[in-house]
């Protein structure tokens, strides 16, 4: 049987186009909050507990789902239906938040913010894991980096979607979100249906230390990139920098991309997570505290750099380090750890912890020990370099023929006749 392409070289973009739906409309639900929240009589002061209390169901509903989305596609072999619903629903939950915040509609509005955050969780882990379907680490890895990358096209755009959406009405940009997230995801309904290239056997660990371990790692790695992005921001004496400060940092997360996504076949690849983590440590109080345009340039390109080498590594390992029968639960963790430092920057900002002296260093400090953890992690020497990963691998992968549902039981019943 002739080998056929399968779907891989457009599922990462698929998996991106879905995350970076969710990162627009978490901008949006950021910006409309403030506003959705007095409409229905709260003071404006809750609006961070609120943050805080979705970000706690995200750090909870990320592992659940995923965990979740393993039992089912164990069970019944189909995750795509499961995601589709979540997608439609979620969206739903989301375009109705502006109709629901009107007067005394204080419990609606946080209960279907409750919903909507525990609903999409179905849409991040499960949908990423499926890259780990595809080919071996290194198309995993590539995978990963393109949803990646638009996460981070995304992450850029944030800035002036929101300058240019600041004194509209809520209603047309939720629904144009909604209605995107729902269209994305209305694809996964052909996901279990799609051929896919066959799948390396993954080293024989099944030891659930070097996953918890990794996840610890991006969450520090994590609360740096929260810190960084989002408050250090006005610690710039260059008033210019400021809004530059978002965008230079996700350019230079996608050139970290790049440089990890080639060294996904290196038996350096974790060595490599930690060297741009310790560079990134340097880098940050530079773009913090200089007063040299070139200086800050070069600066927050390399703390960029580091957040994406770091995220891309540890995400890719995960993956390409899970069983085939549970690939969305490590990423589960993964996401849950991401979303716990995301939570500890709203805390630290509603307990008005920034303003202690020193806070503006903490991204040097968690950068720094991330950086040891990727040093010393336990896959450091094989970092899903397993037998395919390798560009000869890769080859032989490629040129597997992609077995049918019918091909694969003649394929057993030929296996019980010897």
């Amino acid at each position: 049987m002739a080998a056929s392409p399968g779907p891989s070289p457009y599922l990462g973009w698929w998996v991106g186009l879905v995350h970076a739906l969710l990162a627009l409309s978490w901008t949006l639900y950021v910006l409309f909050l403030p506003g959705l929240v007095v409409s229905v009589g709260l003071q404006r002061t809750s609006v961070i507990w609120i943050l805080v209390l979705d970000q706690a169901l995200f750090a909870v509903s990320d592992w659940g789902s995923a965990v979740f989305a393993d039992r089912i596609a164990g069970m019944w072999r189909r995750l795509g239906a499961g995601i589709a619903v979540a997608s439609v629903v979620s969206a739903l939950l989301f375009a109705a938040m502006p109709w629901v915040a009107g007067p005394d509609g204080s419990i609606r509005l946080i209960a279907f913010i409750a919903g909507w955050a525990i609903v999409t969780s179905f849409l991040r882990a499960p949908v990423l894991s499926l890259l780990g379907r595809i080919g071996n680490a290194t198309r995993q890895g590539w995978a990963v980096g393109v949803t990646l990358g638009l996460v981070a096209m995304a992450g850029a755009a944030g800035p002036a979607l929101t300058e240019w959406l600041r004194q509209r009405d809520p209603f047309w940009p939720f629904a144009v979100a909604s209605a995107g997230i729902a269209l994305a995801g209305l694809v996964a309904v052909r996901a279990d249906a799609w051929p896919l290239p066959h799948r390396d056997t993954v080293p024989g660990d099944a030891r659930r230390g070097p996953i918890v371990l990794m996840a610890g790692v991006l969450l520090l790695a994590g609360l740096g990139f929260q810190w960084h992005t989002a408050l250090l921001a006005a610690a710039s004496p260059m008033p210019w920098a400021r809004s530059l400060w978002v965008p230079l940092f996700w350019g230079g997360f996608a050139l970290g991309l790049l440089i990890s996504m080639r060294l996904v076949a290196s038996p350096f690849r974790m060595r490599g997570g930690a060297l741009a983590l310790w560079a990134g440590a340097l880098a940050a109080p530079i773009a913090v505290h200089t007063g040299i345009q070139v200086f800050f340039l070069a600066a927050q390109l390399i703390a960029g750099a580091a957040w994406g080498m770091a995220l891309h590594t540890g995400l890719g390992v995960a993956l390409a380090r899970s069983p085939a029968q549970r690939l969305a639960s490590p990423v589960g963790l993964v996401f849950s750890a991401l979303a716990v430092a995301a939570l500890c920057r709203v805390l630290i900002v509603a307990l008005k912890l920034q303003t202690w002296p020193g806070w503006s260093a903490l991204p040097c400090v968690v950068w720094l020990i991330a950086g040891l953890g990727f040093w010393l992690h336990p896959w450091r020497s094989t970092p899903g370099t397993q037998s395919g990963s390798s560009p000869a691998g890769l080859q032989r992968a490629e040129a597997l023929p992609v077995l049918q549902p019918s091909d694969q039981v003649a394929g057993r019943a030929e296996q019980r006749q010897t």
